[in-house]
């Protein structure tokens, strides 16, 4: 009897718990889809295996690129990443932080600066684009166009640039790390740790320029009432909680991928010297 009873209890716990589950699964698969994740996913994916090969190209002997960027496919395989996604949504964000996110994002107001943000993301990838944006941003800037200023207080007033710095400086860091063992390169940690300050304050600024040139051309199709309402969301508790969350997520991704890239040309290098 007492063990009929323990295993109707246990099962009632156990549904409760699948159905818990499946409510959060729910939530961030709407929450995935919402934000437009499938693009910037391929994002990800396209520039991640673009840079190996520039690395390659910029450490390796000519006839061992290919084979290089062959074997080091899995840094960006199209599942895992998507996975880390979905986890780092899932876990960086409450059930009820991703239903209020949803309810925005699935908004008119919210459904087309998802759709801007990924597409220009996607587009910008492309140096042409990214010139492009650049120059309008600065021909907008010197004619005074208050969206400038708009763009400007919204990125100080949201941590952009801090954010982008620390995953910029932790991703480099986890790539040259591995290189420290290559002795022809002559690296160490306090070497790196020096290069890194030397470049924060280019690099802060770079990352300046290129979210203003990125948000004047993302943001181009809303009006000044429609940013307006976007940047408060962003600004509200739940629009702080998402943007934390993201960085977080796609932050560990940079890193992660930056230190397996950095383990791979390593031993390559060594392996070269042979």
């Amino acid at each position: 009897m007492l063990r009929s009873l323990v295993h109707a209890v246990s099962v009632i716990l156990l549904v409760g718990v699948s159905h818990q589950l499946r409510a959060q699964d729910d939530t961030t698969a709407m929450l995935f889809d919402a934000l437009r994740m499938d693009i910037l996913e391929e994002v990800i994916i396209t520039e991640g295996q673009g840079h190996i090969r520039e690395t390659a190209e910029t450490y390796l002997d000519q006839r061992r690129v290919d084979g290089f960027v062959q074997q080091t496919q899995y840094i960006y395989d199209p599942q895992s990443i998507r996975d880390r996604i979905y986890a780092g949504m899932r876990d960086g964000l409450t059930e009820d932080q991703r239903a209020v996110a949803l309810a925005f994002y699935q908004s008119d107001l919210g459904t087309l600066v998802a759709e801007l943000e990924a597409t220009a993301r996607q587009a910008i990838s492309a140096d042409e684009v990214e010139e492009a944006a650049y120059s309008i941003a600065q021909s907008a800037s010197e004619q005074d166009d208050p969206r400038i200023a708009t763009i400007e207080r919204a990125i100080e007033d949201l941590e952009l640039v801090e954010m982008n710095m620390s995953g910029a400086m932790n991703a480099q860091y986890s790539f040259l790390m591995p290189l420290t063992k290559v002795d022809r390169l002559g690296l160490s940690q306090g070497e790196i740790l020096s290069m890194l300050d030397e470049a924060a304050e280019d690099t802060m600024g770079s990352i300046a320029e290129w979210l203003v040139a990125f948000m004047y051309m993302a943001y181009a199709p809303l009006d000044d009432e429609q940013l307006d309402q976007y940047v408060s969301y962003q600004l509200s508790e739940n629009g702080d909680a998402v943007n934390k969350a993201l960085f977080k997520l796609f932050n560990e991704i940079e890193r992660d991928s930056s230190a397996a890239l950095g383990k791979e040309l390593a031993e390559a290098l060594q392996s070269q010297e042979l």
